[in-house]
């Protein structure tokens, strides 16, 4: 006996099929994360707005990574990037100092048996392939709020504001 095809699958499968040939509308901008914070903080919001909007290769990052380290006197974090990730994506590890202490010895050495690697000395930027200004200087004020602040700032608050600024003022080129 052959099994009879249920009704409600095969209807739901011909509305997502219908679904997927609508034309769609253009997504909607989409605010950046932690926008209220950095409204109310930054020395110059239309700075960081603009920012959003230039695009920079994996090449160019390194190196303004390496300027701005430089600059501020901070070690120069393990980089990764990603051609997956989205520009406007980011991600800061804290140095394996601060995080040892967030989560533990045990917890730390399991992370990296699991994984097969050390969990990196001075933190690492995660970044797509091609990333914004924008994003760059939030992942570069996460850095330097780790290396220049006291353990367990806010991560965004109001000092992470101040350096988002500083790092984008350095890599606009305005210096300190």
């Amino acid at each position: 006996m052959t099994e009879q095809p249920n009704v409600h699958r095969l209807e739901e499968i011909r509305e997502r099929k219908v679904n997927a040939m609508r034309p769609r509308q253009p997504e909607p901008t989409l605010a950046a994360r932690h926008d209220h914070t950095v409204r109310r903080f930054s020395r110059d919001f239309a700075a960081i707005e603009a920012a959003r909007s230039v695009e920079i290769a994996e090449a160019e990052a390194r190196l303004l990574i390496a300027q701005v380290c430089a600059t501020f006197d901070v070690p120069v974090p393990a980089l990764a990037f990603n051609p997956r990730r989205h520009t406007t994506t980011g991600e800061c590890w804290a140095p394996r100092s601060q995080r040892r202490f967030d989560v533990g010895e045990a917890k730390l050495r399991a992370w990296e048996d699991a994984r097969g690697r050390s969990w990196p000395e001075h933190g690492q930027i995660r970044l797509g392939a091609i990333t914004t200004l924008g994003t760059l200087a939030h992942e570069l004020g996460h850095h330097l709020t780790h290396h220049r602040e006291r353990h367990g700032t806010v991560a965004h608050g109001k000092v992470w504001v101040g350096w988002f600024d500083q790092a984008l003022t350095e890599l606009i080129g305005g210096g300190r």
